[in-house]
């Protein structure tokens, strides 16, 4: 199963949500801004993982992020999706790239 670490605030969190529910794939979504021990989950991996290095060079969160149970987290969703060949549906990114918050 998939975990994600997100926020109901963010719109890729929630359109990768989306797309997950509308392909019956099961996850379990973190919410970083429920409470402060969901936040400092994800702050350890965001503050000790080079994968948000990117990310927090361009003043970014980092979310959507994920991981299959045994697997490495990713960031990148699209791919993901695309992985799975799940078409992504047009969708307003919080971010003017549309690469994430």
């Amino acid at each position: 199963m998939l975990t994600i670490f997100g926020s109901k605030m963010c719109s890729d969190c929630n359109e990768f949500k989306k797309h997950l529910d509308l392909h019956n794939i099961s996850y379990t979504f973190i919410d970083i801004n429920e409470s402060l021990s969901n936040l400092k989950l994800f702050l350890q991996h965001r503050d000790t993982n080079p994968l948000f290095d990117d990310a927090k060079k361009m003043n970014k969160i980092g979310i959507p992020a994920f991981m299959e149970e045994d697997g490495p987290l990713s960031i990148d969703w699209e791919t993901y999706l695309k992985n799975h060949n799940i078409e992504i549906l047009e969708y307003k990114s919080c971010d003017l790239e549309k690469k994430g918050c």
